[in-house]
């Protein structure tokens, strides 16, 4: 909150301090939302997802986001036959609680403010204050609840009416695999604005992950799995450090203006 001082030293840049020495926390426009796009979860590794997300800023220092992406094999410039992969689907839910470590940015109402006074507008200090908050990169640390769902359509060769081992035939029978990822993750990042509404975020994050595989037909083998070194799709349940980053565009918008 940058707050009234004496900033100037003659009788008309006195006569402003006096006019306009409403702390600037007045202007901002909160509460507001910003609608956000994750475009490296296109290209994520494995499968894929088409990511968006809300983050709904209640006060200058703390705000709440969510985020749901979605995608299965057709989106995934990954899958492969040839590899053994088999078709699948995807989405995540991701929950966020964030602290700035600063107020945010200037929003459109200080802007318009200083579009219809322009003599607070030529003040030196008041511009710097400006370019500075301009160019700061807003820091945050957040804490992050997810949850991912993946589902494997696969089908194995079992034989039928089988008796000591001695089958009358064999058919391909379809079954799911299906795989359980609750993460929770502390991230640290910053969120830069250009203009008026546009912003972009980016972050890194430590956590856990908690990972529970298992196939709908318990009787199947669950074997034959291509790249389970580097994406677990074994049967079982297991924990394991897990690293986050990421990058978001967003646009922002005010939810309710403060007037003057």
């Amino acid at each position: 909150m940058l707050c009234y001082h004496p900033w100037w030293g003659n009788a008309q840049t006195d006569s402003l301090n006096q006019k306009y020495s409403i702390p600037l926390s007045t202007f901002r426009d909160i509460p507001s939302l910003t609608i956000k796009f994750a475009p490296l979860a296109l290209f994520e590794p494995v499968y894929n997802t088409f990511e968006m997300g809300l983050e709904y800023k209640f006060s200058p220092k703390y705000s709440v986001q969510g985020q749901f992406g979605y995608g299965n094999h057709l989106t995934s410039p990954y899958y492969s036959t040839d590899l053994g992969d088999s078709p699948f689907r995807t989405f995540r839910l991701r929950g966020e609680f964030r602290f700035y470590f600063k107020n945010a940015r200037m929003d459109k109402s200080t802007r318009r403010m200083l579009a219809r006074n322009p003599d607070f507008a030529e003040s030196e200090t008041f511009k710097d204050y400006i370019s500075e908050n301009k160019s700061q990169k807003h820091g945050y640390f957040a804490l992050e609840l997810a949850y991912k769902n993946t589902v494997f359509f696969e089908s194995e060769l079992l034989g039928q009416n089988c008796v000591d081992g001695v089958c009358d035939f064999q058919r391909f029978t379809n079954y799911e695999r299906i795989k359980n990822v609750g993460m929770i993750h502390f991230k640290y990042g910053k969120q830069k604005f250009y203009g008026s509404n546009f912003c972009i975020d980016y972050y890194v994050g430590l956590g856990m992950r908690l990972v529970d595989i298992y196939l709908s037909e318990p009787g199947f083998s669950g074997g034959g799995i291509f790249f389970n070194i580097i994406d677990a799709r074994e049967p079982g349940r297991f924990s394991m450090y897990s690293i986050t980053a990421g990058i978001k565009l967003g646009y922002s918008f005010s939810l309710k203006k403060k007037k003057l």
